[in-house]
């Protein structure tokens, strides 16, 4: 599954995911925008691999570069046949300490 965009789940509060998967490892990052980049079999190899939440950075260094343009992120997670059609929750890790 190509996680291109991370829509609002139609899933009712209270309702029980069926499978949960952390995705926040593995992104791709590039700082530019083409059309090509939407395509599941675009191959984003060379992009920058980022983790999320995004770790401390030493001083100065900045994954965006001080980005005023577009930023693509990619990210490729494997679910389980017997997952499809079911809920499914996204997770991230924690944002604050």
């Amino acid at each position: 599954m190509l996680l291109l965009s991370l829509p609002i789940a139609g899933v009712s509060w209270g309702q029980e995911p069926a499978f949960r998967l952390d995705v926040a490892d593995g992104w791709r990052l590039e700082l530019a925008d083409d059309l090509r980049f939407a395509d599941p079999a675009f191959d984003d190899s060379s992009w920058r691999r980022v983790r999320f939440p995004l770790a401390p950075l030493p001083p100065g260094e900045n994954p965006f570069e001080f980005s005023r343009g577009w930023i693509w992120l990619r990210k490729t997670a494997p679910v389980p046949e017997w997952a499809a059609g079911r809920p499914l929750a996204l997770t991230l890790g924690s944002f604050a300490e």
